[in-house]
């Protein structure tokens, strides 16, 4: 143990935060959460989602993956999933964290794994015990423009907790993809030589599933569309995704259900043929797999959520 902090940090009372802790069901459309942690001290603890922390000011240092980190103003802390991390201050440490549901990701893949540092920022690695944690530091214009961002991230939390308004929800997302992509850019300035020639098949392939995820979709039309071989396609899809090519088409499907889900009045049976899938059955078991809900039950929630919070 140095003078200021100790070699390594006990566990939290609390050491696991799951999904549901800070993305409650009855919030279906919360795909984000944005707060300031003032003064902030964290115990070790994992959760199952991103978590994007950025140091606003005072000086503490951040432990993860038997490592310590020493942070203030500017530096940008990036925690995948399944990672024991904590905090330690030794001066009033203020702390923007930005909470990312799996959802959220899925949503803009196309657009985000564009972007190579996107990539290496936000990689899930499948070993918890070598998850890396992204520790880089921003100032000048970049830092200015973060820290505007996350303001008024922090403003539509705080609407949004008090009455869920959709066009708040969609703007928080946009917000929060910009977020995404300054933090991206300002990475690969300082770290990443932009090689995009990796990325060509990989995206055609993802946004021809996009575009046909209502049509039948075989492995062979997307290797075909990429280039490449039905193994390096699989091991890209993996790699940049986290699921194969045809779990991927599923997942998608899902995520377009979803939206369906909270946007229209549309019937479940309507909506699992628009998305492509076979039948209502065939929905609902592929629906629960990746939501661990029923749809129906989804938009009884949603409906629920939003007339107590026009009634308050």
């Amino acid at each position: 143990m140095n003078d200021l902090y100790p070699d390594e940090l006990p566990l939290a009372l609390k050491p696991i935060w799951f999904y549901d802790d800070c993305f409650p069901r009855s919030a279906a459309l919360k795909l984000t959460s944005v707060f300031l942690h003032r003064n902030y001290e964290m115990d070790m603890h994992t959760h199952d989602f991103f978590e994007l922390n950025v140091t606003i000011n005072g000086k503490g240092a951040h432990y993860a993956n038997g490592r310590r980190y020493e942070i203030t103003a500017g530096d940008v802390v990036i925690v995948p999933p399944e990672c024991y991390h904590g905090y330690h201050k030794s001066s009033e440490l203020n702390v923007f964290h930005v909470l990312l549901h799996k959802n959220y990701f899925l949503k803009y893949a196309g657009d985000l794994n564009t972007l190579s540092a996107f990539r290496i920022l936000f990689n899930e690695s499948t070993q918890t015990d070598n998850r890396i944690v992204p520790v880089f530091r921003i100032d000048g214009e970049p830092y200015d423009r973060v820290l505007n961002l996350l303001w008024q991230l922090d403003e539509l939390e705080r609407k949004t907790n008090l009455s869920a308004e959709r066009s708040d929800y969609l703007l928080s997302y946009s917000l929060t993809f910009a977020l995404i992509v300054l933090l991206c850019k300002e990475y690969t300035r300082q770290y990443v030589s932009e090689d995009r020639s990796d990325d060509t098949g990989i995206i055609a392939a993802s946004e021809y599933i996009h575009k046909n995820y209502a049509q039948k979709i075989m492995l062979d039309e997307l290797c075909s569309i990429g280039m490449m071989s039905k193994t390096l396609l699989c091991d890209k899809f993996k790699r940049y995704y986290g699921y194969t090519p045809l779990e991927y088409v599923n997942r998608y499907r899902v995520l377009v259900a979803k939206n369906m889900i909270i946007e229209t009045d549309k019937s479940i049976t309507e909506i699992a043929q628009e998305t492509g899938f076979f039948d209502a059955s065939h929905f609902l078991k592929t629906y629960r797999k990746y939501e661990n809900v029923n749809p129906a039950d989804l938009r009884t929630q949603l409906l629920s959520s939003l007339n107590i919070n026009r009634n308050q």
